[in-house]
Order: C-alpha cells, then structure tokens, then sequence
C-alpha cells in the first residue's frame, strides 16, 4: 500500500469525523450513514449471507450505493465549509485604503 493512500484514507476519516461532530449537518444525513453499515454488519439481510453469492450481494450493493452517497455528501460538506471560512476570511480582511489629499489635509 503506498504511503499517498493512506494520507489519503487519513484524510477521509477526519472529514468523516468532522462531518458527524458537526451540529449542522442533519441528523438524517448522519443516520442515512450509519444505519447502512450496521445492516452489513449485522447477521439480519434482505438475503441471507448463507446463501452464497447472493447473500453477500445485497451487502455489496448496499455498501455501494451508501458510498457513493457519502462521498457525495462529504464533497457538499466541505463546498459549504471552504465557502463558509473563505466568507469569514473575507469579513475579517481590510481592504486596502488610499489616502487621498482631503484625508490628511488640516484645515
């Protein structure tokens, strides 16, 4: 496994962390998470994992569908947090200012 992948995976798990800590996302977004890993986890499926191959088939599906569906999420996440820091950023900078001639002119 090269070393990139594993900052990489590093990376995905703080967002993922910070994404369930944060107050703002909703608790169905989080739940809509969850819930489908313990449904993998768990010994009750749709089908049966004694059943080969189709049993571990709807786990595969689901831990696909649900993937996809984070990684959508993660990315809205994280458009709304740099957008949120870069308005914050812009609301604490001064803009530039020139003087102009009335500025320091004493009557």
């Amino acid at each position: 496994m090269k070393i990139s992948s594993i900052f990489r995976w590093g990376s995905v798990i703080r967002r993922l962390i910070g994404f369930l800590k944060d107050k703002e996302v909703s608790k169905l977004k989080k739940l809509l998470l969850i819930l489908p890993i313990i449904y993998v986890v768990s010994p009750i499926d749709l089908v049966s994992d004694f059943i080969p191959i189709f049993g571990w088939l709807d786990d595969a599906v689901v831990l696909t569908v649900v993937w996809n569906f984070f990684l959508q999420e993660l990315k809205e996440y994280e458009l709304k947090d740099n957008t949120a820091v870069n308005q914050n950023d812009d609301n604490n900078r001064t803009d530039d200012y020139t003087l102009s001639k009335d500025d320091y002119q004493i009557n």
